[in-house]
C-alpha cells in the first residue's frame, strides 16, 4: 500500500509540472495611449491590459518602464497588482510635445508566475500647445523715412 502512495504522490506531482509548463504565457492585449498615438493629452495615464492578472512585479518601476525623450525616466505610481490592467499614473504632467516610451521588460510574470514570451516596448508623443493661429505682420514703416 506505501507503494501505491509514493506512486499516486508522483503522479500528482508530474501532473501539476506537466499543467504548469502547458500553461500560457501572458500577453500584453491592449495599450492606452495607442502605440504611435500622437497629441496626447498631457493629464494621460497609460493603461496596460494583460491576458491574464499579474504579479506586483508588474505593477512596478522594474516591471513597466516609462521614459521621456526630453527628461528621462518618468516618476509616478503603479496600481493594478494582482489584476489584468496595470496603471501607470505619472507624477506630475507630461511635457508639451514629448515622446513617451513604454516598455514592459523581461521581469514582468503573471500571478500565477509565468514570465510573458516577448518584451514588448511602444511610444507615442504627447500634445503641442495651441496656438492662437494669427502671425503678427512685418513692421509698419513710414515711407518719409525711406
Amino acid at each position: 500500500m506505501p507503494n501505491f502512495y509514493s506512486r499516486f504522490l508522483l503522479w500528482v506531482v508530474l501532473c501539476a509540472l506537466t499543467y504548469q509548463s502547458m500553461a500560457q504565457a501572458p500577453v500584453l492585449l491592449t495599450r492606452v495611449p495607442v502605440r504611435n498615438a500622437v497629441a496626447v493629452s498631457l493629464n494621460s495615464i497609460i493603461r496596460l491590459t494583460f491576458s491574464q492578472p499579474m504579479s506586483a512585479q508588474a505593477a512596478s518601476v522594474a516591471g513597466i518602464a516609462v521614459a521621456s525623450n526630453l527628461r528621462g525616466r518618468v516618476p509616478g505610481t503603479y496600481s493594478g497588482a494582482g489584476t489584468p490592467t496595470v496603471v501607470f499614473t505619472p507624477s506630475q504632467r507630461l511635457v508639451v510635445g514629448e515622446r513617451i516610451d513604454v516598455t514592459v521588460t523581461a521581469q514582468v510574470t503573471s500571478q500565477a508566475g509565468i514570465a510573458m514570451a516577448n518584451r514588448s516596448s511602444y511610444s507615442f508623443l504627447t500634445a503641442a500647445s495651441g496656438g492662437s493661429g494669427s502671425f503678427p505682420g512685418p513692421p509698419e514703416v513710414p515711407l518719409a523715412t525711406i
